[in-house]
């Protein structure tokens, strides 16, 4: 935060915050900062004279008001003459108590902020401190030093706040909603890349009046919503009930903000989603934003029974409303703010599409498949360090049918891809069309790709397997979204220097195929999806293919054996000309054309 004598203003280190500085705000002294719960981005600004609040990350921040009463209102507390001794806040609720001795109370909005005197208690002392157990219950700890005994007793005093808001010299207006309320009970979700979100929540107003609900995200550039409220029914008592309908994806993908507004879809990020009631009465203690579940407002009444002897504690004891107690008190009670990750689903799953395998063909049998079957990978087929050096001996592999199954059965001379199906959980998605990469885990590279990087369209070099080894930090089979560069991406800084390699990415832009070697047997490929623009997870699975239908390998080449085999033709066709011209002398001749003569009487000499 930096500081021009009395003004300061928030700079940010990420994007799009960087591009511009918060709004100046006017301050003096030392600044705290608190963080309150469950509010991602709300901060609240404090020393003895200053109280400040911004509810988005300090780029706007306004003064708390303060009201001493019906015509005593100030824009701050410097100029309501208090000095702050300490504060506490929970989701939306605000506590502070001064030196002056006086407690003052007010809900954490988004638009306005204002804070009010509650009747006067005996309970400032230079060790006193405050705190929410829960919404709407307020605890005050005075230490009891005991002059015979080194350690301190504490006072607990509990202070019921919609209690005492109910206090008619307050003056306290009246909550506008009897109910709100959201339908599911959970308080986390997650929106994957291209994936959305859709939530709602009840709402009941009291009779007469129109609240105006507020629906907001803390993480814009990241999450976008669009809301819409309509009357669902009419409760028994003949309140109108209305439903509010949030509709949330990606930012980037409403297709309505400027680029420079949004931040980098590539990294994760965290949002909370909160529903409120613009300027909302300060009596709607218990009306948290987004309540977990519907419960009316006199459940937060809990009687207490007074125990300090104070004026408020008599005050409360003897309308039987609340009080002081010493011992255990209740737990704080959880928030009904939501928590929408922009990330990794981790329900998500990718499997290979399994029409025809070598079991339904018959080709293999999945008895003997389970049987501890092995096969072997001939030496100069397959390299165990993945660098393309051909082994030099024969390896025998298990298969593990428990993990695989029965093998997808592929025809080596046709051109292959996988299909890859999207789950999530037990549910079938889509079937996915992103980029993808293929590694046989046993070494083999008995396969090629039916592309080069010219042919794939590429405006920079592709990567490879063997570049992608060289990373530092990559492993073996760890080719995924965090290191893939597209060759089509024009900010790739590797130029296009060998147009004819293979192209090894598949799936995406390109037509881009596997194509097996002249060899009949296993192979068990990892699959991992690149695609950064696809899922924020790192998705891959493991599949088997048994390629069928290839012909022995021949002893010779195929060009020299048809070379010899004419030669063998020409030579026996000469041979059967010039040998019976070479062995034939006169006398053999005239016996040959008698016997001729004799079989056919018409055959002339």
């Amino acid at each position: 935060m930096g500081r021009v004598s009395s003004q300061g203003r928030f700079y940010y280190l990420s994007h799009p915050l960087n591009l511009t500085p918060g709004l100046e705000f006017n301050y003096s002294g030392t600044l705290n900062i608190l963080l309150t719960p469950y509010q991602k981005g709300f901060l609240i600004l404090w020393n003895e004279n200053t109280l400040l609040v911004s509810p988005n990350s300090g780029q706007l921040i306004n003064p708390v008001h303060v009201s001493l009463g019906k015509l005593a209102e100030h824009h701050s507390i410097l100029e309501s003459r208090l000095t702050i001794h300490t504060i506490s806040a929970n989701a939306n609720e605000l506590a502070v108590l001064t030196q002056q001795d006086i407690l003052l109370y007010g809900s954490l909005e988004i638009l306005s902020n204002i804070v009010i005197k509650l009747p006067e208690q005996p309970f400032w002392s230079p060790n006193v401190a405050i705190m929410f157990l829960r919404t709407g219950m307020v605890e005050v700890l005075s230490p009891l030093p005991d002059a015979s005994f080194p350690t301190f007793d504490f006072e607990k005093c509990l202070l019921n706040i919609q209690a005492i808001l109910m206090n008619p010299n307050l003056h306290v207006d009246k909550c506008k909603i009897e109910f709100m309320y959201r339908e599911s009970s959970k308080n986390i979700y997650t929106i994957d890349m291209n994936s959305e979100l859709n939530l709602s929540a009840i709402l009941i107003p009291r009779k007469g009046t129109a609240p105006i609900p507020l629906v907001m995200v803390s993480n814009p550039y990241s999450l976008g919503m669009q809301a819409s409220m309509y009357e669902l029914e009419h409760t028994l008592d003949g309140n109108t009930k209305f439903k509010l309908d949030i509709h949330l994806k990606q930012q980037q993908h409403w297709g309505r903000t400027s680029p420079n507004f949004t931040s980098r879809i590539e990294r994760p990020t965290m949002s909370t989603l909160t529903v409120d009631i613009a300027n909302k009465e300060i009596s709607c203690v218990d009306m948290e934003p987004l309540e977990t579940s519907s419960k009316s407002r006199a459940a937060a009444h809990a009687c207490l029974a007074p125990a300090c002897g104070d004026r408020l504690g008599d005050q409360l004891g003897a309308s039987g409303q609340g009080g002081c107690l010493r011992g255990t008190l209740p737990g704080p009670a959880s928030s009904g703010t939501v928590f929408i990750s922009v990330g990794c689903d981790q329900e998500k799953r990718i499997l290979v599409e399994k029409k025809t395998t070598a079991c339904s063909m018959g080709i293999l049998d999945p008895v003997l498949l389970q049987k501890n079957y092995t096969y072997t990978l001939h030496k100069g087929t397959y390299d165990p360090t993945f660098q393309g050096i051909p082994a030099t001996k024969e390896r025998i592999v298990s298969y593990p049918y428990k993990y695989l199954g029965c093998p997808l059965l592929v025809y080596y001379d046709t051109p292959w891809k996988p299909v890859i199906e999207l789950w999530r959980g037990q549910e079938f998605q889509e079937l996915v069309d992103a980029e993808f990469v293929l590694q046989e885990m046993n070494g083999l590279f008995t396969y090629s790709y039916s592309m080069t990087a010219r042919e794939a369209g590429c405006i920079r070099q592709p990567q490879n397997w063997s570049t992608i080894m060289q990373f530092e930090d990559a492993e073996i089979f760890n080719w995924n979204r965090q290191y893939y560069v597209s060759c089509h991406d024009p900010n790739n800084p590797n130029p296009l220097e060998w147009p004819d390699v293979e192209y090894q990415i598949l799936g995406g832009p390109t037509n881009n195929e596997v194509i097996f070697d002249q060899r009949n047997g296993m192979y068990i490929f990892l699959l991992s999806i690149v695609d950064p623009n696809f899922s924020y997870c790192q998705l891959y699975t493991v599949f088997s293919v048994y390629v069928h239908g290839a012909y022995p390998l021949h002893v010779i080449p195929a060009e020299p054996a048809i070379l010899l085999l004419l030669l063998a033709i020409l030579l026996t066709v000469w041979l059967a000309y010039v040998v019976p011209r070479r062995l034939c002398t006169e006398g053999c001749c005239q016996r040959l054309r008698q016997r001729c003569r004799a079989l056919w009487p018409c055959c002339k000499a």
